[in-house]
């Protein structure tokens, strides 16, 4: 385990943030209830932020330190994955058409495959599946074909080579949760309730059973609420990865709204009074120590040592609180656009 005695004040702070984070992952993935209800496939995106800036600040300990940390580095093919997963946290910072390809091309995907899979008739009548969809205390939290955005290489067609990618991404994940002491889970609520739903066959899909732009908000809507439902509601303490993993998201979506709303003629908002690409990248590395260098702007008693504080001259808490409201308006707006706000059992 990483020994505090041999860091500095700056260090010991991304430890702290480092084992925050990895904590988080343990929770969700050994869970029963997140597993069954994909909440693991939903994480994928953070799990690739976490694990590859915890292995880059491994490498820029070492690199810089007398005293060396006996923690495993990414091998050729971990790196590859990693590298890939991470990049799916900027899924929703890329622009619109890029996004709306992306879900297209995975949905046409999972079309044929469920297609390819019944009897001509069935086929014929297009009473196949075509996506699951998490439903979390009565809201829609991601999709399958979501997903398959964020698996690296996923293959619709091999389940079984899926599966034996993610265990190997796993391993060194673990590796890194035991060795910065993160193996607890945190305490849950436990009367959050999950479901999963299937549409497209006998069940029509809340947005209908074809591709367009709807769908693309659904999704967007899946990852907010996932952040809300299970991030900030299923995990009961406060912890700063619930602020480091919502404002990516918040800074993502900030950029894409106003493409959305020419192309749809809507007026979704969000405030973006929040907007800092600096904040982002911090929130994105454990680089405390580049982020913090005057001695006065590190705040030893605020959960993310003042950084907050330097960029917007705020609390943790109190813009913590600020992102989840401006996520949570977002949510709704989408929810009245896709004439889901009753509930997707009530649709």
């Amino acid at each position: 385990m990483v020994d505090n005695s041999m860091l500095t004040k700056y260090q010991r702070a991304a430890v702290n943030l480092i084992r925050n984070d990895l904590r988080l992952m343990t929770t969700i993935f050994n869970n029963p209830t997140t597993i069954q209800a994909n909440c693991v496939c939903a994480f994928l995106p953070y799990m690739g932020l976490i694990v590859d800036g915890v292995e880059n600040w491994v490498k820029r300990f070492n690199n810089s330190s007398k005293e060396k940390l006996a923690l495993p580095l990414f091998n050729g093919e971990e790196k590859d994955l990693y590298t890939q997963m991470r990049e799916a946290i900027k899924f929703w910072e890329s622009p619109y058409p890029d996004i709306y390809s992306k879900l297209g091309q995975a949905y046409s995907a999972s079309e044929e495959y469920f297609a390819n899979c019944c009897k001509p008739i069935a086929k014929a009548l297009k009473l196949y599946d075509v996506f699951g969809v998490d439903i979390i205390n009565d809201k829609c939290c991601g999709n399958t074909i979501l997903y398959g955005c964020y698996i690296p290489n996923y293959m619709y067609s091999n389940a079984q080579a899926n599966g034996k990618k993610l265990y190997k991404l796993s391993i060194i994940a673990g590796q890194y949760a035991a060795a910065f002491g993160a193996t607890e889970t945190y305490p849950i609520c436990h009367s959050t309730k999950m479901i999963t739903q299937d549409y497209g066959g006998l069940i029509k899909s809340p947005v209908g059973n074809s591709y367009g732009d709807s769908f693309v908000l659904l999704s967007m809507l899946g990852q907010i609420n996932y952040l809300i439902q299970v991030i900030n509601g299923f995990i009961i303490p406060e912890t700063t990865s619930k602020l480091r993993l919502a404002y990516l998201l918040y800074y993502g979506i900030l950029s894409i709204l106003p493409e959305i709303n020419c192309k749809l003629s809507t007026s979704f908002a969000i405030d973006d009074k929040w907007e800092s690409r600096l904040f982002r990248d911090s929130m994105a590395h454990y680089g405390i120590g580049v982020d913090l260098r005057c001695e006065s702007d590190f705040v030893d008693d605020d959960p993310l040592y003042g950084l907050t504080q330097k960029y917007f001259d705020i609390d943790y808490y109190s813009l913590k609180a600020e992102i989840f409201t401006c996520l949570a308006s977002l949510a709704r707006q989408l929810e009245e656009y896709l004439r889901i706000d009753k509930g997707l059992f009530h649709f």
